[in-house]
């Protein structure tokens, strides 16, 4: 049998009208699974906007040391 939010939700569409608890349950669990995976969305894109701008950081660096390195060559 599948497992996830789509299961839930046929479970809660196809118990009795008189059931709204299992509706109740089926769409709180799917709130908090959202609530969970947005945290989770949040972090990762915190740990993304790190790690770019040491990358930045880095291309800076490289580009200040050829920039350096250039100027002191002569050609003659």
């Amino acid at each position: 049998m599948e497992k996830g939010p789509s299961a839930d939700l046929r479970i809660a569409s196809a118990a009795d009208s008189g059931s709204e608890t299992v509706v109740t349950q089926s769409v709180s669990q799917l709130v908090q699974r959202s609530i969970s995976m947005q945290k989770e969305i949040e972090q990762l894109f915190e740990e993304y906007e790190s790690n770019n701008k040491d990358i930045r950081m880095d291309v800076d660096d490289f580009c200040e040391i050829y920039e350096t390195s250039m100027s002191n060559i002569t050609l003659g």
